[in-house]
């Protein structure tokens, strides 16, 4: 079995995509989810479904990925704790990926914590115009507890035209003691910019062979 979030169960009224979202203090960089969500089918799998939005859940537990979502151009995942509770400090994690994103251009990841995990943070997998600004990854909520992935923070494969970070203090990154900080892959006009520096954030470079995938 597999929890799967489809357009027509979780649309709106009057909206054409699909929204689930929770209300967050927009003046902070990792809100305190209001809907926490547990157990082993816990995460969102989404499929052929552009402009999507998963906001403001703690996702927590599962033998998959927290969000999956393949071919969804346009979707975001804003303000989520994936891996941890709603305090984001502990939690059961996922086995593989936090955010899964596959064949999906002009996907967003913002203000999210992405830690706990077996894979990586965010593995994005041919998506052109990634964009991940405002994460903390591999840290617990605190943003100085250890809470790391198996895998690397950020892992891209053929994902043209990333933008890991911005030219703002609110799109800064905080990559830490995960096994590998960036890792990208055939990532041409990808950049990694503005973060902020912890020990073992790492930058762009490819991969090594005992990523999770």
């Amino acid at each position: 079995m597999r929890r799967e979030a489809h357009r027509a169960a979780l649309r709106p009224a009057g909206h054409r995509q699909h929204h689930a979202a929770g209300r967050l203090d927009p003046a902070r960089v990792c809100g305190s989810p209001l809907i926490e969500v547990a157990g082993e089918f816990s995460g969102f799998i989404f499929e052929n479904a552009p402009g999507s939005l998963v906001r403001g859940f703690a996702l927590d537990g599962g033998s998959g990925n927290g969000v999956q979502a393949d071919s969804c151009d346009g979707m975001a995942v804003e303000d989520c704790f994936i891996g941890t509770d709603a305090t984001g400090a502990a939690g059961a994690g996922f086995d593989l990926h936090g955010v899964f994103p596959s064949d999906c251009a002009d996907f967003t990841v913002a203000r999210c914590l992405l830690s706990n995990l077996g894979g990586n943070g965010v593995f994005g997998s041919f998506c052109d115009r990634l964009r991940i600004a405002g994460c903390t990854v591999g840290l617990a909520a605190d943003g100085t507890t250890a809470l790391e992935n198996g895998a690397s923070g950020v892992f891209m494969q053929g994902c043209a035209d990333a933008v890991i970070g911005g030219d703002t203090p609110a799109d800064r990154n905080v990559i830490a003691e995960n096994d590998d900080g960036i890792n990208a892959d055939a990532c041409a006009g990808s950049a990694d910019r503005g973060q902020l520096p912890r020990a073992e954030q790492g930058r762009l470079r490819r991969p090594r062979r005992r990523s999770v995938r």
